[in-house]
């Protein structure tokens, strides 16, 4: 497994250098065919100050502005003890020192993701639609994927090189604008031949440049989804529970409300509908289905199983997984299904989840007399309540 996430750190670090490098180099092309009186270096040097500053952003700021942007609400305990003892199985499977924070986004559409700098510093993310349908084999096997992506650091990795992408379609979009106010001129005519090369490259770069690094990062999350899943079934010896909860995704219908372009890849299943197939292979989830049918396939909880059953689903000798990481491998058996006992009573897990979620927005709840739970909007705190059942009145500050 070590070597494994090893290899895994030095594929993200060859990608991230790679996209580093062609930000660098389009912001020398482009500076020197806008600005061609100007330091090359100077370009160079600029370009190379806003990369750093993106990535220092994304290091520190990029996990709280994905939970911002994903409306999602940090939970305790009570809201959902189920949910809290899962993670703290895996984390537990995983070795994991720390448990990790968990967040609930109030989304009906069925969803995961997980956030962070570390294992000793991430967050997993669910919507409440997720935990309110799936049962307890389930929701292990999907808290299990998102794990393997914070202990492979792959939630590290997916805010950088997103940060570095976003980076890349900003100045190729600059570029562009700027367009229109430039005109071709040069120091001389001796540099007139120099700086029309530099303009070809430049708008080369601009049109291929987002694509190029697009088609290589998406590559990439789509190998690490498979490989978050062969992760998972190590720490659950239990495939069925991620497959069934990857059938029930694929075929829920709710669209998911918060979500954009840079945290769609991180999700276990792809938001963005339409997302499953294209001409160049640009989607950033392999197709569910695929994932489910290599889950089925396993007899063991191995990385060489699920490399076996990988192949024998994509019908091709691909290596998904490296073969120094396989040749250590000892066999891993399957556990047979978790007893649902005592049964579990989802009505009641909806609703204190979802009491969690008000309480996280600020919401009073009130303990009528008659037995009635009242909540009350934060607006409303010091205004007189009339409780609508018994009529029980409640006056002044609510707090």
């Amino acid at each position: 497994m070590w070597e494994l996430i090893r290899s895994n750190r030095r594929r993200s670090m060859a990608l991230f250098l790679f996209l580093g490098g062609l930000f660098l180099v389009m912001g020398y092309l482009f500076g020197t065919v806008l600005y061609p009186d100007g330091d090359p270096a100077l370009f160079l040097g600029i370009s190379l100050l806003i990369w750093l500053g993106y990535c220092l952003f994304a290091y520190y700021s990029g996990a709280d502005l994905l939970l911002w942007v994903s409306a999602a609400r940090l939970v305790d305990r009570d809201s959902d003890r189920r949910l809290f003892n899962v993670v703290e199985e895996m984390k537990i499977a995983g070795g994991l020192k720390s448990l990790p924070k968990i967040y609930v986004m109030p989304e009906d559409a069925m969803n995961a993701m997980a956030v962070g700098r570390g294992p000793d510093d991430c967050a997993i993310v669910v919507t409440s639609g997720l935990v309110a349908r799936l049962d307890r084999n389930e929701l292990q096997g999907v808290v299990a994927h998102e794990m393997s992506h914070i202990i492979n650091r792959d939630s590290l990795f997916m805010t950088f090189a997103g940060a570095t992408l976003g980076s890349i379609s900003l100045i190729s979009s600059l570029f562009w604008r700027s367009l229109r106010f430039t005109r071709f001129r040069s120091r001389s005519s001796r540099d007139a031949g120099g700086i029309v090369v530099f303009w070809i490259f430049a708008i080369a770069l601009a049109g291929v440049g987002v694509f190029l690094a697009q088609l290589f990062y998406f590559a990439i999350l789509r190998k690490r989804e498979y490989l978050a899943d062969a992760s998972a079934v190590r720490l659950t010896r239990y495939p069925d529970g991620l497959a069934s909860a990857l059938e029930k995704i694929d075929n829920s219908d709710v669209a998911m409300i918060h979500y954009n372009k840079i945290t769609a890849p991180m999700f276990i299943a792809s938001p963005i509908y339409g997302n499953r197939f294209s001409l160049f292979n640009m989607s950033t989830h392999p197709p569910i289905q695929e994932r489910i049918r290599i889950l089925r396939k396993l007899g063991g909880a191995s990385y060489k199983d699920y490399q076996m059953a990988y192949s024998n689903v994509m019908g091709k000798r691909s290596e998904l997984i490296p073969r120094n990481s396989l040749g250590a491998e000892h066999d891993i058996a399957l556990r047979a299904r978790s007893p649902q006992a005592p049964p579990e009573n989802m009505t009641d897990i909806r609703r204190n989840l979802g009491d969690s979620l008000l309480a996280a927005d600020s919401y009073i709840f009130l303990n009528c007399v008659c037995g009635l739970k009242i909540k009350v909007p934060p607006a409303l705190d010091g205004k007189t309540i009339d409780c609508p059942k018994c009529g029980h009145r409640f006056a002044g500050s609510l707090t």
